[in-house]
């Protein structure tokens, strides 16, 4: 394989196309089987990384949204004076 970009170093969607490139490989049946057991580990790698991406992004979007999934909640909010009018 070729010089391997460290995955901590990685964005998501550089992480993602490098495991899609991985399995599409390994799909296409010409990978020597010596080469296999690297891209596994490999790939196993890389999921594990986005997984842990989309974990953090899920963790934010819960503290944005209240921890519901949608629409924050305003309750406790009392708009001032300036905000009433409109």
């Amino acid at each position: 394989m070729e010089q391997e970009k460290k995955i901590e170093d990685m964005s998501f969607e550089e992480a993602m196309a490098e495991l899609d490139a991985l399995v599409r490989a390994s799909e296409s049946g010409k990978v020597p089987l010596d080469d296999m057991l690297a891209r596994l580990e490999r790939g196993n790698k890389l999921a594990a990384f986005c997984r842990g991406k989309l974990g953090e992004l899920e963790r934010r979007i819960e503290i944005l949204t209240g921890g519901k999934g949608d629409a924050p909640e305003w309750s406790g909010f009392e708009p001032g004076p300036s905000t009433r009018e409109f």
